[in-house]
């Protein structure tokens, strides 16, 4: 009955039945026909063995079903249209390119239960570095979450929201991003109840997707479209506070643009090869005022002579 489902494992995929077996392989050796958990796979169209693969496993467990778009319509879309065919009581996105440690799907299906009644925001940050001290991490607002989760509240594995929430919140709604939405959710889901607990431990293997091009501008939605859209309008609604936007500010330039520089401009070892098109603009234009920015170009020459050295070295 779908009163007894707890936890709603939402999967949007296109073209990865490889990847796509291992996630569903992880969950079902875990859960098998538990009826408190449900897994959702919504197909964008697929041309590969998808649908073969998805109609297995849904032959052999009464509590996975496969969806199969009429059309491809995107990929941020395919998100909200698999949330919404959840049943359970917390709605669960994931990439189709994880694996559940063993057990871990049982201790996911155990916080929500946890919480099902208090209904606080539940985020699996899945092995935030600064978060590793403990376990669990309580806020009280979003100015303490944002503190705790900061850019992994980009990441669709991450995401999970109660699904009374997320009707709530996606009725009539407008998304100022057209490749962030699951962030967008989550802070309105933080705003909603004002209180969130984030699990910090890893759960997840993320597996390494093969190498190719494609028109992904990663600078240009990862800083105009989290920080300068989203957080920013955060601040600007007075959701956050302003010394919260000035950190998340530092933070993102270290935590996050110092270390994709590094990997797509200097090492080129990043595993897709991303479009990079304005990045040096959309960086300057971001912290043009911020020391932080001049600081890290006057050790930039530095960190690449140490770099091209060590290449030498090999």
């Amino acid at each position: 009955m779908d009163s007894d489902i707890i936890l709603s494992i939402c999967i949007p995929t296109y073209n990865r039945a490889t990847y796509l077996d291992k996630c569903l392989q992880s969950i079902v050796k875990q859960v098998g026909n538990n009826p408190e958990v449900e897994v959702l796979i919504s197909d964008n169209v697929s041309n590969d063995n998808t649908p073969v693969l998805c109609e297995n496993y849904a032959t052999q467990y009464d509590n996975v079903k496969y969806y199969r778009n009429e059309t491809n319509i995107g990929g941020d879309k395919n998100f909200i249209r698999v949330l919404k065919l959840g049943k359970g009581k917390y709605l669960k996105l994931l990439n189709d390119y994880v694996e559940f440690k063993d057990g871990c799907i049982l201790k996911m299906l155990e916080i929500v239960k946890q919480h099902a009644e208090s209904k606080e925001v539940v985020f699996f940050a899945n092995g935030l570095s600064h978060l590793k001290k403990k376990d669990f991490h309580f806020s009280k607002d979003l100015n303490g979450f944002l503190k705790v989760a900061s850019d992994r509240t980009t990441w669709i594995g991450a995401f999970g929201i109660w699904r009374e929430d997320f009707w709530q919140l996606i009725e009539n709604r407008t998304f100022k991003t057209s490749s962030l939405v699951q962030t967008e959710l989550l802070f309105d889901s933080v705003t909603l109840r004002q209180k969130a607990v984030t699990y910090s431990r890893t759960i997840f293997r993320i597996h390494e997707l093969p190498n190719k091009k494609t028109g992904y501008n990663f600078f240009d939605i990862f800083v105009n479209g989290y920080f300068n859209t989203i957080v920013k309008g955060l601040k600007d609604e007075k959701r956050i506070s302003y010394g919260t936007y000035l950190r998340e500010k530092n933070r993102f330039f270290t935590d996050f643009i110092w270390m994709w520089y590094k990997k797509i401009k200097i090492k080129k070892d990043q595993n897709t090869e991303f479009n990079s098109k304005g990045m040096a603009r959309i960086i300057f234009n971001t912290y043009k005022y911020n020391p932080i920015l001049y600081l890290y170009l006057l050790f930039l020459p530095f960190y690449m002579i140490g770099f091209y050295f060590k290449k030498l070295l090999k």
